[in-house]
């Protein structure tokens, strides 16, 4: 077994330096298979990755997606609240027991016990099966499985905080986290479910039982069921999550909309003078705005055109700033509730600073200057992040009305439940980005430490680089796709006696760009195959999104959009979807595709040196050293992605 790890080592190192980067991730891939915790196969599959990466672009930062299987931000202290409900509950229904009920014993105790649990003798069944420690394992299983199929949930929980672990199967453990799903403890029901998926005991049936309890709970967590359209599914497995459709699609068919959770206008100048809702992303321009004041005036038929046609949206200003404005006075007050009220420029000098180092950005963007190197360094605006940390805290405050939060202020717990809005969102590992903007890493803790009492946010380097990636990862931008220009346009273009009018109407438009969370997109899979794409759309009378198939979509089928420039070739897509999102591309392109006409896409020979292998001569993208090859990658699977 040593010599062939050995074997695949050489093998793959020798493709490796030979650059036939194909073959040896395919040697890897096969090792780390029957080895997968070999961690010279690990390293060199890493070093391979980065040797592709070096000839077109620079070094990424290495880390791997997170797994399904780990915990949330935040679960920790929530199963401290889970545990402590527990006990209490268990306390108090133990109140009334009496001291013979605690020396009670039997030698047939599970059986005795099942029957007092049917009657509902409660107390003397739980101190039958706690008593009686040398059942035997299966008579505790017989038992939970019996009080499960009676939905006596909290007997089931009884049974697993009283038990010694040694004394609990993993069959118990089962019914145990089944049995907390049910009560609304979600997070002690993955943690039981954890403890089947960790055991050296559990087999292969037992750990895909346990797979299946813990993807439905976690998913539950994740998205409500009003986030899903009925058009789709989420899928999750332990190391990834999957859209599905429900129906069959046909092509150009929208398979679903979204809102965002949270949005920002974007920082590049070119795309954000045009006004727009601050909240909901609605263009707020007026005719006067759009055409200039002088055309108007001077153009009789265009002034009566926008008399008719032109949708007037008169925009709302927050009470205290001159920075955010609205499209109504719903919007208008749901910003304010969910975070304006702690972003507010009026609220402390530094919120201001914050509106101001971004306009500050926007202009240096024009003009290319790197004045605010420190500060910022992406196309996203940092009011996003702010706005993130704010709707957490908004949501906790709110929960102090309603008895969840600490009139001090929230409590840990408070943050942990709050933060279950944004953890569906996954995550790039993307270290020490405090360390490249360091200043708004400051500007951030101030802000959420300048805070009235009692809406403080504690915002550790962890806690930004985790948010900045979780937004970096998952964004998507979007805009208004009902600009009262388009509208506009619509009629004009349907009336004949309109037809001089065109001459003045421009045929393109500079919109506001946003970009947005958006909750159920961002579990979109990639491939340069994709068969779904995303473009802006009206959900819920809102701007948002619209997910269009390519293609026909089967019932079942996964949704796949793409994360890259699918007209760039293999070798440029992957170096790029590796450094963003740091996976390695094996979608059908990928596979058929190939890099260069120095390598037979399919069997890997090496041409002679400066003879090229011809390439296909219908995609152009992949080359064979024969005709006999070429005819193999066919039957494969080339021709479904020639000429994608």
């Amino acid at each position: 077994m040593e010599d062939d790890l050995q074997t695949c080592i050489k093998q793959a190192k020798d493709l490796v330096d030979a650059q036939n980067f194909q073959k040896a991730y395919e040697v890897f891939n096969e090792a780390l298979k029957k080895y997968p915790t070999n961690s010279e196969l690990k390293d060199g599959l890493r070093s391979m990755q980065e040797k592709v990466l070096e000839r077109i672009s620079s070094k990424p930062v290495v880390s791997s997606l997170s797994a399904n299987l780990r915990e949330l931000p935040g679960d920790s202290v929530i199963l401290n609240v889970e545990e402590e409900r527990l006990r209490r509950w268990r306390e108090a229904t133990d109140s009334d027991v009496t001291q013979e009920d605690f020396q009670e014993n039997s030698v047939n105790g599970a059986t005795e016990a099942l029957e007092l649990y049917k009657c509902g003798e409660f107390q003397r069944a739980r101190r039958l099966m706690c008593s009686g420690r040398e059942s035997p394992e299966n008579n505790v299983d017989t038992v939970m499985r019996s009080l499960y199929e009676m939905t006596l949930y909290k007997e089931c929980t009884y049974l697993m905080t009283s038990l010694p672990h040694k004394k609990i199967s993993l069959s118990a453990w089962m019914l145990g986290a089944q049995a907390a799903h049910e009560l609304g403890l979600p997070t002690t029901a993955e943690h039981w479910t954890r403890k089947v998926l960790e055991s050296d005991d559990c087999n292969n049936e037992e750990r895909t039982e346990a797979l299946e309890l813990f993807m439905k709970i976690r998913k539950t967590r994740l998205f409500s069921e009003g986030d899903i359209e009925s058009s789709v599914d989420i899928k999750l497995t332990a190391d990834d999550r999957s859209v599905v459709a429900s129906c069959k699609m046909d092509t150009h068919s929208v398979v679903f909309r979204e809102q965002p959770v949270l949005l920002s206008s974007i920082l590049d100048s070119d795309y954000n003078d045009t006004p727009a809702c601050s909240h909901c992303a609605k263009c707020l321009i007026s005719a006067e705005q759009f055409f200039g004041a002088k055309l108007l005036k001077g153009h009789k038929l265009l002034k009566d055109a926008v008399d008719k046609f032109w949708t007037n949206r008169t925009p709302l200003k927050c009470d205290h700033c001159s920075v955010d404005i609205y499209c109504s006075e719903k919007c208008k007050l749901d910003s304010w509730n969910n975070y304006h009220k702690l972003l507010c420029p009026s609220v402390s000098k530094h919120t201001a600073k914050l509106y101001d180092i971004c306009n500050q950005f926007k202009k240096a963007i024009r003009v290319g200057s790197s004045k605010l190197e420190g500060w910022w360094m992406d196309s996203f605006s940092p009011v996003l992040l702010a706005k993130l940390w704010a709707t957490i805290l908004c949501d906790t405050s709110r929960d102090v009305s309603t008895g969840r939060g600490d009139k001090e202020g929230p409590s840990d717990v408070d943050i942990a439940i709050s933060n279950k809005k944004f953890g569906s969102f996954q995550i790039c590992g993307q270290g020490g980005i405090t360390k490249r903007i360091p200043k708004m890493y400051d500007l951030m803790v101030k802000i959420f430490t300048d805070a009235d009492q009692g809406r403080q946010y504690k915002i550790t380097p962890r806690e930004f680089n985790y948010r900045y990636s979780q937004i970096n990862r998952n964004i998507q931008v979007f805009s208004d796709p009902d600009h009262p220009y388009f509208e506009f346009r619509k009629q004009i273009d349907s009336m004949p006696e309109m037809q001089n009018l065109r001459k003045v109407l421009p045929n393109s438009i500079k919109e506001t760009v946003f970009t947005g969370l958006f909750r159920i997109q961002s579990s979109l899979n990639h491939s340069c195959a994709n068969n779904v794409e995303i473009i802006s759309g009206t959900a819920n009378e809102a701007p948002g999104i619209h997910v269009i198939s390519k293609r026909p979509i089967t019932e079942g089928e996964e949704l796949l959009t793409s994360y890259v420039d699918t007209s760039l070739n293999r070798q440029q897509r992957r170096g790029f979807l590796y450094q963003a999102y740091h996976f390695w591309c094996e979608c059908p392109r990928c596979l058929f595709e190939g890099d260069d006409s120095d390598t037979c896409t399919e069997c890997r020979k090496e041409a002679e040196e400066e003879k090229g292998f011809p390439a296909c001569g219908r995609c152009h993208k992949a080359w064979y050293c024969s005709k006999a090859c070429q005819k193999e990658a066919w039957k494969k699977g080339h021709k479904n992605i020639c000429i994608f």
